[in-house]
């Protein structure tokens, strides 16, 4: 549990050999491999994805001010190329990865806020991209304030969907894959407000696809049950701290229930919510620093973060045959 406190960390990093990141006298982060460097201007998502079917994760990188997608892919050798792509939206916030079209290629989504869309990169297989589209929230191009995203199959008929979170909107736009890389119009699932991370997984042991929405202004996460066909019940509301802004899963204590851990940036803690089943959920002790948040006051125990911390992912890139 107490190595829990991984998740907090704002700098731009993957907790695994030979990559490590620092920050740099001007704010921006940089990631060193040996003698190699790139920079992103202050980063806000980081993915980890075998895109070009290499059998070795390549790192992909955005961030706020940079509008570039940055990719550094492992070399037979051992070392790595770094090339960077144009985003084409502003403000990119979120990556994730997902077979759009059924190819068996790796497609790449980013979430951009400031103008209210996400791109879609469609793999080619071979570590290129088609020139990406772009999917606006509704059609229009106001805002919205896109900040996360999930890639996958929520309604079952084995083509993935996406479900948007929209910060400025305080719901989620779930957009119905049609296998073709297109989507059908969104249709709004309601959540708390100021929505800053979303992540999908069987949380109440229906074997579908359910959503965690961490709420900024709430200070609580939302869990929405999938009860089919893309239509999300509503809310089971859990506590968490002062302003979440991260969220992940995993089944923290081993008794095959996915649980929750979050960041909360105000209260500068680690709170973790434990899956009791049936659609019951209740904080647990971390036992790491317990701080005075209000989750603490609530008999949770919390754990110290990083004030602004964003996102954060691990794996071994370095697997090299």
């Amino acid at each position: 549990m107490a190595s829990l406190h991984r998740v907090v960390s704002r700098t731009l990093f993957a907790a695994i050999v030979g990559v490590v990141a620092l920050p740099s006298p001007a704010g921006a982060k940089v990631v060193r491999e040996g003698p190699h460097l790139f920079t992103v201007s202050d980063p806000t998502a980081v993915q980890l994805l075998d895109y070009a079917k290499t059998g070795r994760l390549s790192l992909l990188a955005v961030g706020r001010l940079d509008e570039d997608l940055h990719i550094q892919d492992p070399q037979p050798d051992g070392t790595y190329r770094h090339r960077r792509l144009a985003v084409g939206g502003t403000s990119p916030h979120a990556i994730v990865g997902a077979d759009l079209n059924g190819d068996g290629n790796m497609d790449v989504l980013i979430a951009n806020n400031e103008t209210g869309d996400f791109a879609v990169y469609m793999g080619k297989g071979n570590g290129e991209f088609e020139k990406p589209s772009y999917v606006h929230a509704y059609g229009g191009y106001d805002p919205h304030g896109p900040i996360s995203l999930v890639a996958c199959d929520m309604d079952g008929d084995n083509i993935p969907d996406v479900a948007l979170a929209l910060n400025m909107d305080s719901e989620i736009a779930f957009f119905k894959g049609r296998g073709d890389s297109t989507f059908e119009e969104p249709h709004a699932i309601p959540t708390g407000q100021s929505p800053h991370a979303v992540i999908a997984g069987d949380f109440f042991g229906n074997g579908r696809l359910d959503l965690a929405v961490a709420c900024l202004r709430t200070s609580s996460v939302f869990l929405h049950e999938n009860l089919g066909n893309g239509v999300y019940g509503p809310p089971v509301v859990v506590q968490t701290g002062g302003e979440p802004r991260m969220i992940t899963a995993a089944d923290f204590n081993r008794d095959g229930r996915l649980d929750l851990a979050v960041t909360n940036v105000n209260d500068q803690t680690v709170a973790v919510v434990e899956n009791l089943g049936g659609g019951k959920f209740k904080s647990v002790v971390v036992g790491y620093e317990p701080g005075p948040s209000t989750a603490s006051r609530r008999g949770t125990s919390t754990a110290t973060a990083t004030p602004t911390s964003w996102r954060r992912t691990s794996a071994d890139i370095n697997c090299f045959p």
